[in-house]
């Protein structure tokens, strides 16, 4: 399937996001999806990161998938976006699913409408990445303000090689519908921008970087299987980075 070709320079607007993360998925997939227990490797990150009982807020939440699996297992979550297409589709997904959820329409780069420390963690996946630096900084201060214990952060990795030439591939073709972004090398002094301490980076999903690749390029397969996915991790191979920082003199 061909997309139409977008300005990969341009940010995407609310109903540009909503056409894309909406697009091929149902309630019906996504429910059987988590409760089948079919979590991506960020989403398993997410759950190793986050306590049982607590209070998780994700920042752009989406489709609201990942804050549906961690609602599913315990987290008591908050979804915040400021597109109201995908936050309507979140709270049918968390309805046929029986699961209870805040839902805040609100855009991060004006504030969140929510007290300082209003939840344990503050997480963004895929999200920081579309922002120029000044942006960046003020999304993570918010997230700051609004965290108790700490913020995280999944954002493509630069480092990925697999995943750089995929995205190249897929640029020059007129297929990539994410409009600008921008993988980085590390989100370290980001984080210590906005006053978090401990930080902490890895990278995560390197299935998931051969999948903008290609799976069906023998010699890289054969490599991945012989390598194998701790040894690949440690070479930076993964497709996302996760950062995670703490907030001094958490409660």
């Amino acid at each position: 399937m061909r997309y139409p070709l977008r300005n990969i320079k341009d940010p995407l607007g609310p109903a540009e996001w909503a056409d894309v993360l909406l697009k091929g998925i149902s309630e019906d997939s996504a429910a059987a999806m988590i409760k089948n227990r079919n979590y991506t490797e960020w989403t398993k990150s997410l759950l190793d990161n986050t306590d049982r009982s607590g209070k998780v807020m994700e920042i752009g939440s989406g489709t609201g998938v990942i804050s549906a699996a961690l609602a599913m297992n315990g987290r008591r979550v908050v979804l915040v976006d400021y597109c109201e297409r995908c936050l309507d589709f979140s709270s049918r997904l968390f309805k046929h699913l029986g699961l209870q959820a805040e839902f805040i329409l609100a855009d991060v780069l004006k504030g969140v409408p929510l007290p300082d420390r209003y939840s344990d963690v503050v997480f963004s996946c895929g999200l920081l990445e579309h922002f120029n630096d000044d942006e960046i900084d003020k999304i993570l201060a918010e997230s700051s303000r609004l965290s108790n214990a700490g913020v995280i952060s999944l954002v493509p990795n630069a480092g990925s090689l697999f995943y750089r030439i995929g995205k190249n591939k897929l640029e020059k073709e007129g297929k990539w519908v994410w409009g600008k972004e921008t993988p980085k090398y590390s989100m370290k002094n980001y984080f210590r921008n906005a006053g978090l301490h401990g930080v902490t980076e890895t990278s995560l999903a390197v299935n998931q970087a051969l999948e903008f690749w290609g799976k069906d390029i023998k010699e890289v397969t054969d490599l991945v299987r012989e390598l194998g996915q701790e040894c690949l991790c440690q070479m930076n191979a993964g497709y996302l980075l996760f950062t995670k920082g703490e907030k001094q003199g958490n409660a």
